[in-house]
């Protein structure tokens, strides 16, 4: 998978590229988010809230090669 180029697509719009990218990060964000967090509901509640900021400004993204970060 090339995430620069489902970045790249995703921040012009496309759905379903971000899909696949947050699809491709999932294990670990929520990784990460176990770690700082603990409790399930918490990870849960970040990741939603997380997924949804990125997504809503996705078309500020200037480097597509940092999406993870």
């Amino acid at each position: 998978m090339d995430v620069t180029n489902l970045a790249i697509q995703a921040t012009t719009g496309n759905r379903d590229a971000f899909i696949s990218l947050v699809k491709h990060f999932e294990e670990s964000l929520y990784r990460m988010a176990k770690s700082i967090l603990g409790k399930d509901e918490d990870v849960a509640d970040a990741l939603q809230e997380t997924i949804l900021k990125a997504y809503q400004s996705i078309h500020t993204l200037r480097e597509p090669k940092f999406f993870k970060t």
